[in-house]
């Protein structure tokens, strides 16, 4: 997911294009392992960057718990 983030910052993929594959990537990843908060960590942020900011900071909080020191988070 946050591969799609720097395509998208990066010019090499449309924004809404990058941000729904990186969006798919960390579902799919949370699917296989809820605990990875690296997955909610990218969810909270495409959430954000889509205005949905409840449900992203709720997101983000959970990638908080499962690892404090994740810088992502």
């Amino acid at each position: 997911a946050a591969g799609q983030l720097l395509r998208a910052g990066g010019a090499r993929a449309p924004p809404a294009e990058a941000a729904a594959e990186g969006m798919a990537a960390a579902e799919k990843a949370l699917a296989l392992d809820e605990s990875l908060a690296e997955g909610h960590a990218a969810v909270g942020t495409l959430l954000c960057l889509r205005g949905d900011l409840a449900r992203g900071i709720a997101s983000l909080e959970r990638a908080i718990e499962r690892n404090p020191g994740l810088a992502a988070a």
